[in-house]
C-alpha cells in the first residue's frame, strides 16, 4: 500500500484537532456571564520607607492579605517602586489603610 504525503498530513491533522477540546460557542446568553468575571489591572505605586528584602516581605504579605489584592512586586532598584495587581480597583487610601497595619510606610501612585 502507498501512503502519499497529503493523506499523512490529513491524519496528523485529524490527530491533533481531536487532542485539543472543541472551543465553545459564543452565544448572546454568555455576554452577561463574561461582565461578572473579575479583570485583573496592575497599578504602579511608590512605597516609601523600604530599604530592605525583609521590608519587602513585610510589606508584600500585608498588602496582599487584602481580598481584593491578587500579586504584590516590591522592586528595591529603584527603591519602593511597586506593581499592584488586583481584581477591583482600590483608592490609594484603601492601600494605605492596609499598610498601616505596619509602621513607617507610606504610598502614592505613579501616572
Amino acid at each position: 500500500m502507498v501512503v502519499t504525503v497529503s493523506q499523512i498530513r490529513a491524519k496528523t491533522m485529524i490527530t491533533v484537532k481531536n487532542k485539543f477540546p472543541p472551543r465553545p460557542k459564543k452565544n448572546i446568553e454568555d455576554i452577561g456571564t463574561i461582565k461578572n468575571y473579575a479583570i485583573a489591572m496592575k497599578h504602579r505605586y511608590q512605597i516609601n520607607g523600604i530599604s530592605c528584602g525583609g521590608c519587602v516581605t513585610r510589606v508584600k504579605k500585608t498588602l496582599e492579605e487584602h481580598p481584593n489584592i491578587e500579586n504584590v512586586e516590591i522592586f528595591l532598584q529603584p527603591v519602593g517602586a511597586t506593581i499592584v495587581k488586583m481584581n477591583k480597583k482600590l483608592t490609594v487610601e484603601e492601600l494605605q489603610g492596609q499598610l498601616n497595619e505596619l509602621d513607617g510606610y507610606t504610598i502614592a501612585e505613579i501616572n
